[in-house]
């Protein structure tokens, strides 16, 4: 778990996070016992929790999105429109359907921070 705390910065973790961890990093090894590192189209019985990808990082990724209450719908990203919608201060800035980069623009300036160039 060093690893995970200096690279990821998840300190404290609770058991639940523990048991998760441990249970990808199980997988993960059987993986690479079978010679098997690129996890690219990789399909495995585990594929409903990694989606094919590194375990390790996903589950990485599920615990920093959960204590963000970030909630994920897929592995990928997709084509597919989504109607965006937001709750506090500056909601009214969002709730149709907006390029992913105007989204960034728009947060940025309710924040007043600037970004790119």
């Amino acid at each position: 778990m060093k690893h995970i705390d200096e690279h990821f910065g998840l300190k404290l973790l609770t058991k639940e996070e523990q048991q998760t961890l441990n249970h990808a990093m199980d997988i993960d090894d059987e993986l690479r016992a079978k010679n098997i590192t690129d996890f690219d189209g990789y399909s495995t019985h585990n594929d409903a929790t990694y989606g094919g990808y590194d375990p390790v990082a996903i589950a990485v990724a599920h615990i920093t999105s959960q204590r963000a209450g970030v909630y994920w719908t897929s592995y990928a990203h997709t084509a597919t429109q989504l109607p965006l919608s937001a709750v506090g201060v500056g909601a009214e800035k969002f709730g149709n359907f907006e390029d992913n980069t105007q989204v960034a623009k728009t947060l940025a300036t309710l924040m007043n921070v600037k970004i790119g160039s």
